[in-house]
Order: C-alpha cells, then sequence, then structure tokens
C-alpha cells in the first residue's frame, strides 16, 4: 500500500520517469493488480513526450 502513496508524490511532484519506476515496481510486486493501475504509467509517459 506504501508504493501508492510514494507514487502518489512522485507524481504531484512533476517526477514521472521516478514515478514510472516505483509504479512498475509495485506492478510486480503486486500478483493481482487492476489494469487500472496502468493508467497513470501511460499518463506519466505522455507527460514525459512519450506518446
Amino acid at each position: 500500500m506504501w508504493h501508492a502513496y510514494k507514487q502518489l508524490c512522485l507524481f504531484h511532484e512533476g517526477r514521472y520517469e521516478d514515478f514510472i519506476q516505483w509504479s512498475e515496481r509495485a506492478i510486480n510486486d503486486l500478483s493481482n493488480t487492476l489494469p487500472a493501475a496502468h493508467r497513470p504509467i501511460e499518463a506519466s509517459y505522455a507527460m514525459l513526450g512519450h506518446m
């Protein structure tokens, strides 16, 4: 659960690359991840100009 708070802070600070790394780590750690968990990662890639 603490991954979510760390991710939220990184996203709001505009640290999208760090956010992506933490998000991917959280998704790998959780076996029952919902597809919605990938949406913030996609938004971060978009903010970095990677469409």
